[in-house]
């Protein structure tokens, strides 16, 4: 019988057979005699191991895996403290005082500090935190307005007499993040300002020890600083009015902004839909506000329509004209300013809007108007 062997290593990959025929092609098979035995199959397919080795024992071929590879770690603080010394993962290997490191490069840290003590934190050189992160108290003052910056303050409240130096960095990519600060000589016990403002983002602070080439990070620690408030100016919100005469003010999307009624604010969900208001309770202004005066305002003019139309989001589903005192024609245009429709307002149907942005314009008496609608 012939047995598929893709690699040509005379091992069958599988038991998968087939019978010799006249004419049959066997070209990536191997024959084998069913009546000399158990058929041992391939255990690395695909790759020639006529040896078949696997010193695990678990089945796949040395040539199919990559072995794990173990290195002494004596104080179990997962950091090796010879990087040079590697053994293979093998059948009743004793792996206890050693680590598993797969995929190691050169630039792997090796442990300058091998006799900590089991269960002490440490640094990414092996040796014991000198400052642990509960020793500083960072205050983070979020930016204020707009654009603004945050500013951070740090108090190391260790008793311990001694100099230190950080480094800040983002978080994003920790330690390959450029340094954004650094500061030097600092005195334990002390207070001091980051000098530099702090976009919205998640920042990385590591403390060092030492000094030349005794220098070593000592703990590092994270700050973040909070998204600034969002600008209440200037928004380009499109309103709209329904049959029920409730006014319909787009959502802009933006945290930290109320909206003004009369004197009283409620806060706008930016995962909201439309901000409904009714109309019999608003002025003939509202306005969109932020927490703080340095956000601004918009002012919303919510003029008394004859004509009112909605919804101006649509699908499929009837489009509501409400008109008052007005005859006359609306016409459709897209957005090449092409006619696509003409007629008389309570002859529309969605069907008569292209997909995406329309603008449906009424000429006749006693008003003429301008209203966007947009088609899914």
């Amino acid at each position: 019988d012939f047995y598929p062997d893709v690699d040509a290593d005379g091992i069958a990959d599988s038991d998968v057979g087939i019978l010799e025929l006249s004419g049959i092609v066997v070209d990536g098979f191997i024959e084998i005699n069913v009546n000399n035995g158990p058929i041992v199959f391939d255990n690395c397919v695909g790759i020639t191991n006529q040896d078949q080795a696997d010193r695990n024992t678990n089945g796949i071929g040395d040539a199919c895996e990559s072995l794990v590879s173990y290195y002494i770690d004596r104080d179990a603080d997962g950091i090796t403290e010879d990087i040079q010394n590697v053994i293979q993962d093998v059948p009743g290997l004793d792996i206890s005082g050693y680590i598993e490191i797969p995929n190691i490069s050169s630039t792997y840290q090796q442990d300058e500090c091998v006799n900590t003590p089991v269960g002490v934190a440490v640094d990414i050189r092996g040796c014991a935190l000198a400052l642990p992160a509960l020793n500083f108290n960072v205050t983070v003052s979020n930016p204020a307005c707009p654009g603004s910056l945050g500013t951070v303050t740090i108090e190391n409240i260790n008793t311990v007499n001694n100099t230190y130096s950080i480094e800040v960095r983002s978080a994003v990519f920790q330690t390959n993040s450029p340094v954004i600060e650094t500061a030097s000589n600092l005195q334990t016990g002390t207070t001091f300002n980051l000098s530099e403002g702090y976009a919205p983002g998640t920042y990385l602070v590591s403390v060092f020890t030492g000094s030349g080439t005794n220098t070593r990070i000592s703990t590092s620690f994270e700050f973040r600083v909070a998204e600034a408030p969002a600008s209440a100016e200037n928004l380009s919100l499109i309103i709209t009015e329904d049959i029920s005469k409730n006014i319909h003010i787009e959502n802009p999307k933006l945290p930290g902004l109320f909206i003004a009624i009369n004197n009283t604010l409620t806060e706008i969900d930016p995962a909201a839909g439309d901000i409904i208001v009714d109309r019999a309770l608003a002025q003939s202004q509202i306005a969109i506000v932020g927490a703080s005066d340095c956000q601004g305002k918009t002012l919303l003019q919510i003029a008394n329509k004859e004509i009112v139309v909605y919804p101006t989001l649509i699908s499929n589903e009837t489009i509501h004209i409400t008109v008052k005192n007005y005859t006359g024609n609306i016409s459709i245009f897209n957005t090449m300013g092409q006619l696509i429709w003409s007629g008389l307002y309570n002859q529309l149907t969605p069907n008569a809007f292209n997909a995406g942005i329309n603008f449906m314009y009424f000429e006749g008496k006693p008003t003429k108007q301008l209203i966007k609608i947009i088609k899914q």
